[in-house]
């Protein structure tokens, strides 16, 4: 790989590298607009939901360190295209997938291949651009691209079920990984230089095999914890994911003395900044992922947007990103320092009070063009936080630190995601079911006057209405959506009824239906903004122990 050293094959090869960040980064977020879909083919739970979306970050969270040491020792180039072909074969497979067990498999074993892949990006950037100024153009390609995909899943995701390429629906989602992941494989062939560190630590098998278990005994009865209706044993398993933990730490210790080839550098916990940084890292992104999943689902779900619909709706999201992360970060973090984070939180807090406040005002009636403003600021917020956070936690620990406080934060970040989705999850399903009464009780009076109008008896009135709030009710708490409940099934309008009059009662029940859902989702959405709120308050205030000025540049230490 001689010609790699020219100014065109760098860059050929860091494009090469950048495409796959895009589609693996893509893939976290993509899957949500395709949740009504899933649901209806599949008859994925809403807990089945929760596992295809956490169940992938946590299994890239969890092999994310080991995915860096491994291009350490055998070769960046190798371990990249040997993680790019499995997600290609893995995205394969789950397009095809026909039930929801397959498919959770399937993303499990993506996020998996993710974590092989995606470390070699951020190390073959040391390795392709030796001139600072290169380097740092090149990180800030890569921010963008992650930027980018992250809020990009939603509208493409609407694209490809808008249009239905060959009748696939939301296979389509998966499928575009193949055309992109044979390219990417081979332009890495070509393009990449094979690397190699010369002091590439040993995978730490067994603290990898203890972290994971830990975080699926806490994950697991979280996602599943509603459905199974909290049964005793869902408790057990989130306290003994603390003695699992414990074990990790003792081990850790242990690996420290043995070889120094921990996977987690236990010494970082005593700094304050440190613990400070973790923390912010899991209230962030934790909040943030499930937000993605929650605001997807009321779209969709809630309002009856389309596919492509919920994606526009993103649109300005993303371009409040480019805005945080590109003016704002440059403007702001050199005179004020850690206060751009403060900036950042406080941009977040009014966006979700903004659309607290219009959920409030409008309600069933919002439309996508109200949210323009609460996602712009939310999009600079997120912007501004995500392009300084690594630097202001990282200055406080020290350069001897620096590259295993960088893989225990990327780590962080992916977990967090991973328990948000989880612990949202259940309050948000939970307040679905919770205001379904309510919210079926809101349009009693609008079937009241329609069942008057064909002059229905009082009685009958009565019990069209009983029943069509039983149904509605049993219905929001079913925990597959896509089955119907014993209740709506046995509703009857009314007895020996002409077919012309059946035919509007039914007409009337649907519309309310449609209206009470509207209700609830709003509802739910609202109350679990001010859960976002809390979060990033909190995360205001733990800002306030990182440092006051992140350094110019990091260290090349700080990779995976």
């Amino acid at each position: 790989m001689q010609n790699i050293k020219t100014n065109k094959y760098r860059w050929i090869a860091m494009a090469t590298l950048l495409l796959a960040a895009f589609m693996q980064l893509l893939d976290i977020t993509i899957v949500n607009v395709a949740i009504p879909s899933l649901q209806r083919d599949l008859h994925m739970s809403y807990a089945a939901i929760q596992w295809m979306a956490a169940g992938y970050t946590l299994t890239f969270a969890v092999s994310l360190v080991a995915g860096g040491r491994l291009g350490d020792i055998f070769g960046r180039k190798k371990i990249f295209m040997i993680g790019m072909g499995l997600f290609t074969i893995f995205s394969l497979f789950s397009g095809v997938a026909q039930s929801a067990e397959w498919l959770i498999t399937a993303r499990l074993l993506q996020g998996a291949s993710a974590a092989l892949m995606m470390p070699q990006i951020m190390a073959n950037l040391i390795v392709l651009f030796k001139d600072q100024k290169e380097r740092l153009r090149a990180s800030g390609m890569y921010g963008g691209i992650a930027g980018l995909a992250t809020v990009s899943g939603p509208l493409v995701g609407g694209l490809l079920l808008e249009y239905n390429l060959l009748g696939w629906d939301w296979r389509n989602i998966f499928f575009i990984n193949l055309p992109i992941g044979i390219i990417s494989l081979l332009l890495a062939a070509k393009y990449v230089p094979e690397s190699k560190s010369p002091h590439s630590l040993k995978v730490d098998w067994i603290g990898m095999g203890l972290l994971a278990t830990a975080l699926t005994l806490l994950l697991f009865p979280l996602i599943q914890g509603r459905e199974l209706d909290w049964p005793w044993w869902t408790f057990a398993m989130m306290a003994s994911s603390l003695i699992v933990l414990t074990i990790f730490a003792f081990f850790e210790k242990y690996k420290t003395k043995k070889d120094g080839s921990p996977l987690v550098v236990l010494s970082l916990f005593k700094e304050r900044v440190f613990i400070a940084g973790l923390i912010i890292f899991i209230f962030f992104f934790g909040a943030m992922g499930a937000y993605f999943l929650i605001a997807t689902i009321f779209l969709q779900s809630g309002l009856g947007f389309t596919p492509l619909e919920a994606g526009l709706t993103n649109v300005p999201f993303s371009i409040g990103i480019a805005l945080g992360a590109g003016l704002l970060v440059n403007l702001l973090v050199p005179k004020l320092g850690r206060n751009a984070l403060l900036v950042g939180s406080l941009a977040l807090i009014t966006g979700f009070g903004y659309l607290i406040w219009i959920l409030t005002t409008i309600g069933v009636n919002i439309t996508g063009w109200h949210l323009v403003p609460g996602y712009l600021l939310n999009g600079a917020g997120m912007g501004l936080i995500i392009a300084s956070l690594f630097n202001f936690v990282l200055a406080g620990i020290g350069h001897e630190h620096a590259g295993s406080g960088s893989g225990i934060l990327s780590t962080t970040q992916e977990l967090g995601t991973s328990i948000g989705i989880a612990v949202i999850g259940v309050i948000f399903f939970n307040l679905i079911g919770a205001n379904a009464l309510p919210a079926a009780r809101s349009v009693e009076q609008p079937i009241r006057q329609e069942l008057a109008s064909l002059h229905l008896p009082e009685p009958a009135q009565q019990q069209i209405i009983e029943a069509f709030t039983t149904c509605y009710h049993d219905r929001a708490n079913q925990k597959d959506p896509t089955v119907i409940p014993q209740s709506c099934k046995q509703a009857e309008t009314a007895p020996n009824m002409p077919p012309q009059v059946a035919e509007k009662i039914s007409s009337t029940l649907e519309k309310a239906g449609n209206n009470a859902n509207k209700e609830n989702f709003v509802e739910t959405f609202r109350t679990t903004l001010w859960y976002q709120i809390g979060l990033f308050a909190v995360i205001g205030l733990l800002i306030l122990f990182l440092p006051k000025k992140a350094p110019a540049q990091l260290p090349e230490e700080t990779l995976i």
